[in-house]
């Protein structure tokens, strides 16, 4: 499946640490049910799998059901993975979710009791430069 330009967009991020492996749209099975994972990322060191959930949504209520449920099956998706993987060791799970800075509150609240980690869409974006300033020498300075 190809990713969407959100998912693009978080897989690049999480690529900026070298030390994180990444696989989007990853099909997991949780409590006999397949379910996609916008990413999965690894970190080998920590042994860490993040199950990334990325939405522009300002309403938890499509998402916080599937972030739930991994929350509750972290350990078992863990288990799962590291047989998947062929890795060696104790691995842990944590939902990941990427959202919108202003639907904060809402998911805190939608999401209260379960570990999961957070970053906005907004600190992933570069603000856009106008074409036309990308050489002024007045910003920039001069040219050598």
């Amino acid at each position: 499946m190809l990713s969407s330009d959100y998912e693009k967009l978080v897989e690049a991020f999480l690529l900026d640490d070298r030390s994180t492996l990444v696989a989007p749209r990853f099909l997991v099975r949780i409590n006999g049910k397949d379910r996609y994972i916008d990413v999965l990322a690894m970190k080998p060191r920590e042994r860490w799998f993040f199950l990334v959930e990325v939405t522009e949504d300002r309403s938890p209520l499509k998402l916080a059901p599937k972030i739930t449920e991994f929350g509750a099956y972290a350990d078992s998706i863990a288990s799962r993975l590291e047989i998947d993987f062929g890795l060696d060791g104790e691995w842990k799970a944590i939902p990941w979710i990427i959202i919108r800075k202003d639907a904060d509150r809402a998911f805190t609240k939608a999401l209260d009791g379960i570990p999961y980690k957070r970053t906005f869409i907004e600190e992933l974006v570069l603000r856009r430069i106008d074409p036309s300033q990308m050489l002024d020498k007045e910003i920039w300075g001069p040219l050598n």
